[in-house]
């Protein structure tokens, strides 16, 4: 799969697995971790979402964050 960059951004430090991973050959140079949160601007900005050809969210069905962000909105 050349030309492809993966950017995950993550609310925590990689896990242990995690990091096994981002350093695998077969990810060398296209996968990285950004300890951020996707509600924050300067962590997109650090995960360069204006240059993306796709953006995947995934969230945690647990934890109410979007009823939390629109009622900040509101």
């Amino acid at each position: 799969m050349p030309g492809f960059h993966l950017v995950v951004l993550g609310p925590v430090e990689p896990s242990p697995e995690l990091v096994d991973l981002l350093r695998s050959p077969v990810f060398e140079g296209r996968l990285f971790y950004i300890t951020g949160s996707a509600l924050n601007i300067h962590d997109l900005v650090k995960a360069r979402v204006d240059a993306a050809a796709a953006i995947m969210f995934l969230s945690n069905p647990e934890l109410d964050t979007v009823g939390t962000v629109l009622g900040d909105a509101a």
